[in-house]
């Protein structure tokens, strides 16, 4: 329940905190994979309205520099045919903002290239509504505007998190909330508690990196988001830190815990700086998230409309796969050690 409009990385609104930056280097904790802008893109739904695809990880949605909106990879999907509209005026908003006088009466058109209706984090990958028109573009942004669209995400998150339940901290001081519904768990050795949790994510509202960081809040960060707390190696290190090492660090885990971030975040994300990437297993260098699933009501039809990946990323279960047998492996020397 509940609208879900500008979910993960769709708000417009860009919080004015020590998160506000541009929107192009929006994900600077993402590494620039070439192959990503020579591949097609996958499409999920199209119609003479709209597009759904599958946006690769790694692709910025919009910004400055190099961008899914700025590349050629949307003219595939580009109009052939204008929408068959109700005889009602054309409403659009060139200027993609609610101030009414900037409002004018026009025919609609087919864009010249299709347009991203929303945003999607650049590591972020699955689901993104692209519009072919100029009245369906402005439709859809209406819609998000107003939340009623809704989005589903699946993430990887260290620890083992139980529920389902939600998170409602207040992010760059406004109301969010996430809503979470535990899949399944695997072993690992990379985790405070040895345990990753593979986790259903329902933001209801939509505020800038919301679920990253309301995961972060919850001490379960996403796996391979070194922004928000869940870069490789950082609850492991942690787990090292407080179990093995002297009382000293174990003492200042206990008496800072005044702080917003969890201080125990804090010393894992000191250990991570002094340790070195190359050690890190490729399959924890990627942020485990996707958008799986979009419900909106088409701007023509007015149908529900319900689009999803026609699987689960089988980059979940494969991160899932290695950590359990990297566990098994680490069982199996310490058993030969005893």
């Amino acid at each position: 329940g509940g609208g879900g409009g500008y979910q993960e990385g769709d708000n417009d609104e860009r919080p004015r905190d020590n998160n506000t930056h541009n929107p192009s280097s929006d994900d600077d904790d993402d590494d620039d994979d070439d192959a990503i802008w020579n591949e097609p893109l996958v499409c999920l739904y199209q119609d003479n309205c709209l597009a759904v695809i599958d946006k690769p990880q790694g692709m910025p949605v919009m910004g400055a520099e190099k961008t899914l909106q700025r590349s050629p990879l949307l003219l595939p999907l580009k109009g052939t045919q204008l929408p068959q509209w109700p005889n009602t005026p054309a409403i659009i908003n060139d200027n993609n903002n609610n101030n009414n006088d900037n409002w004018t009466t026009k025919p609609d058109s087919i864009l010249g290239k299709p347009r991203p209706a929303h945003r999607l984090d650049a590591p972020t990958g699955g689901v993104l509504i692209v519009a072919k028109t100029r009245r369906s573009d402005s439709l859809l942004k209406t819609m998000f505007h107003q939340r009623t669209c809704h989005k589903t995400y699946l993430a990887l998150v260290y620890g083992k998190l139980t529920g389902p339940g939600s998170c409602a901290m207040t992010l760059s001081g406004k109301p969010a909330r996430t809503e979470y519904k535990p899949l399944r768990h695997c072993r690992t050795v990379i985790s405070h508690d040895q345990w990753l949790t593979l986790v259903e994510l329902s933001p209801i509202t939509g505020r800038m990196h919301q679920l990253r960081r309301h995961m972060q809040h919850l001490q379960h960060p996403i796996v391979g988001d070194k922004r928000y707390g869940g870069g490789p190696f950082q609850k492991w290190e942690l787990f090292a830190t407080t179990n093995h090492e002297s009382k000293s660090n174990s003492n200042e885990v206990e008496t800072s815990t005044t702080h917003e971030n969890d201080s125990r975040q804090e010393v894992a994300t000191r250990t991570t700086q002094q340790s070195n990437s190359e050690n890190t297993p490729p399959h924890l260098k990627r942020l485990c998230l996707w958008a799986i699933k979009i419900q909106f009501q088409h701007p023509l039809t007015k149908d529900e409309m319900t689009v999803a990946l026609p699987k689960e990323p089988e980059y979940l279960a494969y991160v899932m796969d290695q950590e359990e047998q990297r566990w098994s492996r680490l069982q199996a020397k310490e058993e030969d050690g005893q």
